[in-house]
């Protein structure tokens, strides 16, 4: 049995339910193929309306409903707590979405994080400002940091902050700040103090109203950025582009990769196949709309029951540790390009973010090459620029 910790209350309920359909199609195509531990799978969801509640309930999961293995979280803060309910009583924690370093720092012998951690979000943001945008807007020298007060936002922004001063930027802002959910009421008096800074760039760790925020008063307030990228968070969401709008246009998002927004080139020949059989799956259910979320718990739950628990033979802690150390997807291999192989502390060292941007209200993949479907947007249509 395997339990399914997501958030059911709060901002993130509409990634939860994204995850939630990525497992569902991984074990349809699962059951499609014949496997017998799909067959085998009996998802058992928790009620998980806060961190503490999460671990609470991965404890009930796996004392009182017999789980073995645990999958989710969505939220870095639902995952650290989960997931020590989980090395305490001896259960796989299967991790999907969730991106803090601390996740997988702590030591744990039952922790898997299948996607990219927060220094690899906050390097591969450094990277598209300082070695793929110079050639589209010029130089950028003097960056903005802002980030929420999250487990995603500090690890992310600090990181991002650490690894720009090392490459030789001038990190002239860095603004931490509260979540508001619906009173963004700080958030001007923050984009006017980066404002003032005088920054080039701006990259900013944020979620939902937040992220829409910033946006409109980097708009507003007409800030001549040369770039504004969301470093992880909630940049490439569909919630975004509703609320936003055209005014989204030119914003990046450096994130996972989007199965429906990448360059199948860029894919092994089964990752190929795989991707082919994904969409239609999806498309068979009506889920048109690409989501990063679904296709990190689709690429997930192949794994897990389509190899590491075939591998492991029973859903005993050491079999299934032994089975994912030995998974060894290359680059390319899987749905969404990224590559899987599990160091010791469970941190998958082939995940990778891409860098991707709001051109004509889509979301499209612009780096890396091999994976890009559209050249970077000019940047006389940024934020700033469409306000005037």
């Amino acid at each position: 049995m395997i339990g399914l910790i997501l958030p059911t209350a709060g901002r993130a309920v509409w990634v939860s339910e994204a995850c939630r359909e990525g497992i569902e199609a991984a074990l349809a195509l699962a059951r499609e193929d014949g496997d017998r531990w799909a067959d085998r799978v009996r998802l058992v969801p928790a009620a998980a309306t806060d961190p503490d509640a999460a671990r609470a309930e991965a404890r009930r999961l796996i004392a009182s409903e017999g789980a073995r293995v645990l999958i989710g979280s969505a939220l870095s803060e639902y995952c650290l707590a989960a997931s020590e309910a989980a090395e305490a009583l001896g259960a796989l924690y299967w991790e999907v979405a969730s991106v803090a370093d601390e996740v997988t720092e702590r030591g744990f012998r039952t922790m898997f994080r299948l996607n990219a951690n927060a220094r690899s979000f906050a390097a591969a943001s450094v990277a598209l400002v300082v070695d793929v945008l110079p050639a589209i807007v010029g130089s950028v020298e003097r960056l903005a940091v802002a980030y929420e007060r999250t487990a995603l936002g500090t690890t992310v922004g600090r990181a991002v902050a650490a690894i720009a001063k090392a490459r030789g930027l001038a990190v002239v802002a860095e603004e931490p700040f509260r979540t508001t959910g619906s009173d963004p009421s700080d958030l001007p008096a923050l984009v006017a103090r980066i404002g003032a800074a005088g920054p080039q760039a701006l990259l900013a760790t944020a979620v939902g109203t937040d992220a829409a925020t910033i946006v409109r008063e980097v708009a507003r307030q007409r800030i001549p950025l040369k770039a504004l990228v969301g470093a992880a968070g909630g940049w490439g969401g569909l919630p975004l582009r509703r609320e936003l709008g055209a005014l989204l246009d030119g914003v990046f998002s450096v994130n996972n990769a989007r199965a429906w927004r990448l360059a199948p080139d860029g894919l092994t020949p089964a990752a190929r196949v795989e991707l082919e059989r994904y969409r239609a799956s999806c498309a068979a259910r009506r889920l048109i709309e690409p989501l990063a979320d679904r296709d990190l718990a689709f690429v997930g739950m192949r794994l897990l029951v389509g190899s590491v628990a075939p591998a492991a033979g029973s859903l005993a802690l050491d079999d299934l540790r032994r089975a994912a150390l030995a998974l060894d997807v290359p680059d390319g291999g899987t749905v969404i390009g990224m590559g899987v192989r599990f160091d010791a502390s469970g941190h998958n060292t082939r995940g990778r973010p891409v860098a991707m941007q709001w051109q004509a209200g889509t979301l499209v993949t612009v780096d890396p090459v091999e994976l890009a479907t559209h050249p970077i947007m000019e940047p006389s249509r940024t934020p700033a620029d469409r306000a005037t």
